[in-house]
């Protein structure tokens, strides 16, 4: 099964590592689920995961593990940006990404984004697929 990461899901997934959205992340890691990313989306990821201690503590192996595991394992595309409008346009390439590869947008911020059925909260999408 194919699935974009919103940031802020990794950002809480990290928080705790026993949460239920780090299952997502160990999903990803473990094979069960492919990651589709461009390099727009692995910029910001490589960006908010690696701030100074200050902002986040994360353990600089584990985002590496992450990272590592969606370039090696992941599925690259390239899109044509959408028309969609969006108030943030940073959220666009999420959208743009998961559409092209016909894959679940796994996003906190539902508000910030098209209602689609692709996009859903982490909780109904560990829901769907029972991990």
């Amino acid at each position: 099964m194919r699935v974009v990461i919103d940031t802020n899901v990794l950002v809480s997934a990290l928080w705790s590592k026993n949460n239920r959205l780090s299952q997502i992340i160990s999903a990803v890691i473990n094979d069960k689920l492919v990651a589709c990313y461009n390099a727009a989306i692995m910029a910001e990821y490589e960006d908010v995961l690696s701030r100074p201690k200050l902002a986040f503590h994360f353990e600089k192996s584990r985002v590496d593990e992450i990272i590592s595991k969606i370039k090696i394992d992941g599925l690259s595309v390239a899109v044509t940006p959408s028309t969609m409008p969006f108030a943030d346009e940073s959220d666009r390439v999420f959208y743009d990404v998961a559409e092209a590869c016909d894959a679940y947008l796994i996003t906190k911020n539902l508000k910030d984004f098209p209602s689609k059925t692709f996009i859903i909260p982490p909780d109904q999408f560990l829901y769907l697929i029972d991990i």
